[in-house]
């Protein structure tokens, strides 16, 4: 399998994009994950790189290529999910300078470490649907109807659902471990009505046992999140993994990218 691999600076966001097209460029779906920049680079992307710089590279070169352990998680992820989406796909990821400030939905205060929560993520969907999704589909010449998929880890994933409730241009939502702890969502989330079609959740099964007391209620508020979307009719799953909360994340992910795809 040749993978495409494009990495570029986007309105000062580090971004990189994998595609498994092929000749007749039938792309069907978009994924879009909001990723540390780290697992893009340890060093800032230096300037834009136009579509005539695409490098395709062999599965095995991805896998074994000599680089940061950050960038060989977000390369996995990619070939797990290209080696097994049965459609042709952009994965593309942007790069997130202060994950707590970017992602999250509403100001917070800090429940480890000392680090609040600022409530920026208005500004981040903000740059997802006009800049990002707008930038790919003409850099790619997709097409406009093509859906669109948004994915993430943790607040990421969090992000990816808080979008969801927010815009209807996300045609399915997978959210992998998602910070549903956070306070005031599972208020939020009970008053509003999901935009997607379809919802990918799962939770490691030793996440909710934690001496942190907000961080605890991340099962019963996935349970929940599930009940609220079954209310809604959404066509959703909730699987446990095995582990906590940091265990084969890049795995979880491909995994969850793969199921709103293929279900």
């Amino acid at each position: 399998m040749k993978v495409n691999v494009d990495i570029f600076k986007l309105d000062g966001r580090a971004c990189k994009v994998y595609r498994n097209i092929s000749n007749q460029h039938s792309e069907k779906y978009i994924l879009v994950q909001a990723v540390d920049r780290e697992w893009i680079s340890r060093e800032s992307v230096p300037k834009e790189v136009s579509p005539a710089h695409v490098q395709a590279v062999d599965e095995e070169w991805i896998s074994n290529a000599d680089y940061s352990d950050e960038m060989r998680l977000l390369d996995t992820e990619a070939v797990e999910i290209l080696k097994k989406a049965d459609e042709e796909i952009v994965f593309a990821n942007f790069g997130v300078e202060n994950w707590n400030d970017e992602l999250s939905p509403w100001s917070a205060d800090a429940v480890f470490k000392n680090q609040p929560f600022l409530g920026k993520a208005e500004n981040t969907l903000d740059f997802v649907t006009d800049i990002f999704i707008p930038e790919l589909i003409e850099r790619y010449s997709l097409p406009s109807d093509i859906k669109i998929v948004i994915g993430g880890y943790s607040l990421a994933g969090l992000f990816s659902l808080w979008a969801a409730y927010r815009t209807d241009i996300f045609h399915a939502v997978a959210a992998v471990s998602p910070s549903v702890w956070f306070p005031g969502w599972v208020e939020f989330a009970a008053e509003k009505h999901i935009l997607a079609d379809k919802v990918y959740l799962s939770l490691g099964n030793r996440e909710e046992k934690t001496n942190n007391k907000t961080m605890a209620r991340v099962g019963d508020n996935i349970r929940l999140q599930k009940e609220l979307l079954d209310r809604q009719e959404i066509k959703n799953v909730l699987e446990w993994n095995e582990g906590n909360h940091f265990k084969n994340v890049e795995k979880r992910v491909a995994k969850g990218l793969l199921w709103v795809i293929t279900q």
